[in-house]
C-alpha cells in the first residue's frame, strides 16, 4: 500500500483542479535500485494504458504500469521542501528488498576486541 501524507494529498489535489483538462490520475515511473538511489518520474495523464494498475486515495489517483507497482509498493509520499522549494519526497521501500534497515548502506563497522 502506497501512503500518501495529507499535506501531499492536498496539494495534488490542487494541481489537479488546477489543469486545464481532467486528467486520469498521476503517473508515477521508477528507475534505479536500492543500492544507486531510486527516481521517480512524475507526470499527469489523460489516460490509463492497458497494462496501467491505479490506486486512489481520497481524490488522488495514481497510475503505474503493473511492472513498476513491486517497487512502489509501501512507497511514502510526503509534502517537502528543498532549497527553498516545496515539491514531493517520495520514498521507496521495494518489495523484496534484502536490506535489513531498508538501505543497501554498509552497516556501521564492527569493533573487534583482542
Amino acid at each position: 500500500m502506497i501512503q500518501i501524507d495529507s499535506a501531499a494529498l492536498s496539494a495534488l489535489r490542487n494541481l489537479a483542479a488546477e489543469l486545464p483538462e481532467t486528467v486520469a490520475g498521476l503517473r508515477l515511473v521508477p528507475s534505479g535500485d536500492a543500492c544507486q538511489g531510486w527516481q521517480v518520474a512524475l507526470s499527469w495523464c489523460q489516460a490509463r494504458d492497458s497494462n496501467d494498475l491505479c490506486w486512489s486515495q481520497e481524490g488522488v489517483t495514481l497510475i503505474a504500469d503493473r511492472r513498476h507497482w513491486p517497487t512502489l509498493q509501501g512507497c511514502e509520499i510526503a509534502l517537502a521542501e528543498r532549497n527553498g522549494e516545496t515539491g514531493l519526497n517520495i520514498r521507496l521501500q521495494p518489495a523484496g528488498c534484502q536490506c535489513e534497515r531498508g538501505s543497501c548502506s554498509p552497516a556501521e563497522p564492527v569493533s573487534m576486541a583482542g
